[in-house]
């Protein structure tokens, strides 16, 4: 025969016990998602630590190039100045420039600052 507790049990619907399952999965799951989302927030926090780090030093890194640039435009300036100074010398002494070791030397050093300038120019700007 059964007991009390047997007949109550029997007559309890039996759909709220697997109610309950699911509602159990669900929340496994959900615990599941957020410790996993954690963990995203947490990498991308990290990554972006290393972001910011690295975009100052590119900030930085871009002012010193437009520093050294002005710093070419004025030196092209002056080899150009001192290039013409050489040419009117030259002219009136009968001599060719281009015979002068130092005016070959300006000419390249120019080359040089010019080749610099464009490699310079071609980083991005910051804005």
């Amino acid at each position: 025969m059964k007991s009390n507790i047997q007949k109550v049990y029997s007559k309890l619907p039996k759909t709220e016990l697997a109610t309950q399952k699911v509602e159990l999965g669900v929340i496994q799951d959900a615990k599941k998602a957020n410790s996993q989302g954690d963990k995203i927030v947490q990498e991308a926090r990290k990554h972006f630590s290393v972001i910011d780090k690295l975009y100052g030093q590119y900030v930085s890194i871009i002012n010193k190039n437009k520093n050294i640039i002005k710093e070419l435009d004025n030196k092209f300036s002056l080899i150009d100045k001192v290039k013409k100074d050489v040419i009117q010398a030259s002219k009136e002494l009968g001599v060719n420039p281009k015979e002068i070791s130092e005016y070959i030397e300006l000419e390249d050093t120019q080359e040089n600052l010019k080749n610099i300038k464009t490699r310079l120019l071609n980083y991005p700007d910051i804005e």
